[in-house]
């Protein structure tokens, strides 16, 4: 069901440089709360993984919800499709678009789905991945860093973890450990911070970090009124998307650190994400059960 919330967003303040006008949304009560949300590489689909399903659906079009009956934590597009990926427990959910739809025995807890390369990467507990191509034929490759991870993110030809104490980069192709640096807290979140470089909230601090991907320097902080659990930024990584608690509601931020916009009503946020051509932002938000899609 599409349905308008504007008036759930009570926006201040306003700019040409960054999407905030009301495209339209979802509500997923039928699924539950939102976990995870996801654009398809050419921008015209979105996906939401949720505590009973998934949603699936064209940009502004109706939405297809799958009921699982089992949570779902993760969901990424196979890269050049309309095809999603889902992780719930040691499964994963394979579904395209309509209502087909496949289950893979993943062989232990999935802990994060990205797209990556010519399709998606699997980030499981036991410390394997598994790599798909658009044949959906899923192959184990290699080994992640001892320790669950927190948060995931593929960038190019680079697997980024989070952990409790640590950032790493990982060849995503073969998993092979090129660099860990310690950070400040729990790396709760990373995401695509623009020009290549991984963005991550960092527990204990109220600022978005973004690392320099060569040597996981910290390049540029990002401050807001609390703490950002969920962080985006556009493509040219000007300007920088935060929520989380409830507290806190959808905050905007430039690289200067200036706070330019913010919509208090918002509630608290699980996941954002931007589409790959910037036109278009993604909040899924767990006060309201609603995926919020906002452009120009």
């Amino acid at each position: 069901m599409v349905l308008g919330c504007s008036c759930v967003l009570d926006p201040e303040g306003s700019g040409p440089g960054y999407p905030i006008e009301y495209v339209c949304s979802y509500t997923t009560d039928s699924i539950g709360i939102p976990r995870a949300c996801s654009f398809s590489s050419d921008g015209l689909y979105l996906t939401c993984a949720c505590e009973g399903g998934l949603l699936t659906a064209g940009l502004g079009e109706p939405g297809v919800f799958i009921r699982t009956g089992a949570p779902l934590t993760d969901a990424a597009f196979f890269r050049g499709t309309h095809t999603v990926c889902a992780a719930s427990g040691e499964s994963l959910l394979v579904a395209g678009p309509g209502s087909e739809q496949s289950w893979t025995d993943a062989g232990s807890v999935v802990l994060f789905v990205e797209t990556s390369g010519d399709g998606v990467l699997a980030v499981l507990a036991d410390g394997s991945m598994l790599q798909a191509g658009r044949d959906l034929s899923f192959r184990r490759t290699g080994d992640v860093p001892v320790g669950a991870p927190l948060s995931a993110i593929s960038l190019g030809g680079d697997l980024f973890l989070g952990f409790a104490d640590s950032l790493a980069r990982l060849d995503a192709a073969t998993g092979t450990v090129e660099l860990t640096v310690g950070t400040m807290g729990a790396v709760v979140d990373l995401f695509d911070a623009g020009a290549g470089r991984p963005g991550a909230s960092v527990q204990g601090t109220n600022m978005l970090w973004m690392f320099d991907p060569g040597d996981l320097s910290a390049e540029l902080l990002v401050t807001f009124p609390g703490f950002p659990a969920e962080g985006a930024a556009t493509p040219d990584g000007l300007y920088f998307y935060a929520g989380g608690d409830p507290s806190l509601g959808l905050q905007v931020a430039a690289s200067s650190g200036e706070l330019v916009w913010s919509s208090a009503g918002w509630g608290g946020t699980a996941d954002l994400a931007f589409s790959p051509d910037g036109q278009h932002v993604m909040a899924a938000s767990t006060t309201n059960r609603t995926i919020l899609v906002m452009g120009y």
